[in-house]
């Protein structure tokens, strides 16, 4: 089976199609906290892990973006968020997704889709999985 491998160095040698699981191993993640604001930058150079956002103070349908800087990423590649938990009891529902992918970057936004102020933190999944455009 040929490897394939892109410029930053991550060489993937199975593919799901062979029976091989779709992830990561342990030691593959990294996890950031995200300090100051709910739009501070992060920096996290892993291919998969979990974000941790500032206190969140977002009104019913109020959403907020930041920047996770990686330098695995690519700008083909496809990054995938989720949200893991978020605090509160009676608090806003937390929307999470990818608006761009660059090289070394993608940025984030959450939105609070509840009909109450989402006053929480929240914790990220994320995972990049490689791509080309041709």
């Amino acid at each position: 089976m040929p490897n394939s491998s892109n410029s930053n160095g991550v060489t993937s040698t199975k593919r799901v199609s062979d029976g091989n699981a779709f992830g990561y191993a342990t030691g593959d993640g990294g996890a950031v906290t995200q300090i100051t604001s709910d739009s501070t930058a992060v920096t996290v150079n892993t291919m998969c892990g979990t974000i941790t956002t500032f206190a969140l103070v977002l009104a019913a349908g109020v959403d907020t973006s930041f920047v996770v800087n990686n330098s695995l990423v690519e700008a083909n590649d496809v990054v995938v968020v989720s949200t893991k938990s978020y605090g509160g009891t009676a608090d806003g529902i937390p929307i999470v997704s990818v608006e761009a992918t660059a090289d070394g970057s993608f940025t984030v936004n959450l939105m609070n889709n509840g009909a109450v102020t989402l006053d929480a933190l929240a914790v990220l999944n994320f995972a990049i999985i490689k791509s080309v455009a041709a």
